[in-house]
């Protein structure tokens, strides 16, 4: 029961930070809507929200990371910070390494003067987590964090298409059988409908994402756990690429608006 209830608090937490992101773009009352979307229509409640998974801690660091991050675009002072809930995702998930690559790779290239701060502020996490695995495991990294990538070796290759489509589409671990609204999210990272220079990164990692969890050819439907559990890290991400159809709602044909709400 406790664990339900800190699970509970961590998922409201990452709305409110989705939420405070949608008001870069949206009224306070749209902003309410997409948030409401994110943590009570898709895997973040059904997955994070219901147990101490790492992807509970995980939504949240990263959500925190891209707020800051779209906050330096006008205090540039702010990416520096980015670097204690980069560090920290790691810290609960190790597939956020790829999120800790793309973040460092943005702020060397779009705030390099605060990248030695970004470092700086990321490395007593790093330290600690060093420190903590040499204790134990006599390794820098734990054995957890050494999972081969088996997916990429050309004997697995065709298991790797298996995982990459059922990632997707699969009946019971889909991404987009359990939150088809999604489509509409993968279309704005297409069309590149969500203006703001960090949004071809977050598509990036996306991608990336995808490829890694996919990867896992022996278990890439993450066991005994309901629906797209992999992606669970990236569902606020996904729900921030919506952002572009609200902002636009008004505009949209009544047929679109139709089917959006439907598949929500």
């Amino acid at each position: 029961l406790i664990e339900e209830e800190v699970a509970s608090c961590l998922l409201a937490a990452t709305a409110v930070v989705v939420f405070l992101i949608a008001r870069r773009n949206l009224s306070a009352g749209r902003s309410a809507v997409l948030a409401l979307l994110f943590a009570t229509g898709t895997s973040g409640y059904s997955v994070a929200g219901r147990a101490l998974w790492q992807h509970t801690s995980s939504m949240l660091l990263l959500t925190i990371a891209i707020y800051l991050l779209l906050q330096a675009e006008q205090r540039p002072a702010l990416a520096a910070w980015a670097g204690i809930p980069a560090a920290l995702s790691y810290l609960a998930r190790p597939t956020d390494s790829l999120a800790v690559l793309v973040f460092t790779a943005y702020v060397a290239l779009r705030h390099r003067r605060y990248l030695l701060r970004y470092l700086l502020a990321a490395a007593p996490v790093a330290a600690f987590l060093m420190a903590y695995n040499e204790s134990i495991y006599h390794a820098i990294l734990s054995p957890y964090y050494r999972t081969h990538l088996d997916g990429f070796l050309p004997e697995n290759w065709s298991k790797m298409a298996v995982a990459l489509a059922g990632n997707l589409i699969s009946p019971s671990r889909g991404l987009l059988i359990f939150t088809p609204v999604f489509i509409f999210g993968i279309w704005s990272m297409l069309r590149r409908k969500w203006r703001t220079p960090l949004a071809p990164w977050l598509a990036a990692l996306v991608v990336l994402h995808w490829l890694a969890i996919s990867s896992y050819v022996s278990n890439w439907w993450a066991g005994h756990s309901y629906g797209p559990r992999f992606f669970t890290d990236l569902t606020p991400i996904l729900v921030l690429f919506l952002i572009p159809y609200f902002e636009r709602w008004d505009g949209l044909s009544r047929g679109f608006r139709t089917l959006f709400v439907v598949l929500a």
